[in-house]
Order: C-alpha cells, then structure tokens, then sequence
C-alpha cells in the first residue's frame, strides 16, 4: 500500500514548515495507527507518503479504509484540509525488512499516483485476493508509466455488504 498526500507543497507554502512539521505528525500518528491496526508494517516514509506491507490484502484494503475514515474526521476538527490518495496492489515483492523491492513495488507506486483524491484505488488482482466489507467501482484499465502493460484498478468505499457483493 502506499499513499501520499494530495497537493503537499502548496499546503506546506500556505502553512510554513513548523505547522506543516505538526501536520505532518499527525498524519503519520494516523497512519500508523490504522496500519497496525489491520497488521501491517510501515516499511518507510517518502516525504508526506507511507509504504506499508501486510500479509493479507484484505487487511491492506481495511487500513486505507480506516485511513480515509480518519483522516476524513481530523479534517473535520481541524482547519487543515489534508487529503490522501491510496494505491493498493497484492504481489509477491523481495522483502528486505527494511524496505521492499521489485516490479510490483513499483507498479503499487504507479497506481497510488493514479488514484484522485480521497481515492483508494486497488487493483483488480487485490480486490480477487481480499474479503471484507467494501464495494468496489470504477473499474478501468489504466496506463502505469514506465510499464508495458495496463492494469485492472476499480475504487474502493466501505459498505455494510460483504466482499461478495462487490460492484464492478
């Protein structure tokens, strides 16, 4: 999974460096919360973006749920308008322990740059793999770059159904 915050720099220009430095810890705090929450791992930090593992996909899917649900509520209580776009992708990658490597790192990485705002986007592949409470939509075939080939992605949303009822 990895996720990155929408339009960071102008947020950080409109904030100045020790309000963004306290943004930013509290964005962590909830990210790192609702990752270990679903059992998964920080494996590192890129600026304002997170790179975390897990070893179902269903629990990936559930973090970014978690994630969006709070982040949307500290918005709420807060007058800072912090926005997270979310990539999910489900393959077997080199784990170093200290960081992760291979193609599907990087096709992850396409595919968080690739969701819009306050969108978590999985590939078809991670929604095949998990089971959950969510619906997905949108499915579309989208170009990563430097990849040779499109991949299945579709949105995800919560729902009370279960998995078997997703929506594509």
């Amino acid at each position: 999974m990895f996720t990155d915050i929408v339009d960071s720099t102008p947020l950080v220009v409109e904030l100045g460096d020790e309000r963004w430095l306290a943004v930013l810890q509290r964005h962590n705090d909830i990210l790192d919360s609702a990752i270990r929450a679903h059992r998964g791992r920080v494996v590192n930090r890129a600026g304002d973006g997170v790179l975390a593992a897990f070893d179902q996909p269903g629990s990936a899917v559930a973090s970014a749920l978690r994630v969006q649900l709070d982040l949307g509520q500290e918005r709420l209580a807060t007058d800072v308008p912090v926005h997270v776009r979310i990539g999910i992708h489900w393959i077997e990658i080199l784990d170093l322990g200290r960081d992760l490597v291979g193609r599907g790192v990087h096709e992850a990485a396409r595919v968080a740059q690739c969701a819009g705002t306050d969108e978590i986007l999985a590939t078809a592949v991670t929604l095949d793999a998990a089971l959950g409470s969510f619906s997905a939509f949108n499915l579309r075939q989208i170009e990563l770059r430097g990849l040779p080939q499109a991949m299945s992605v579709a949105s995800i949303q919560p729902t009370e159904k279960s998995a078997d009822r997703r929506r594509f």
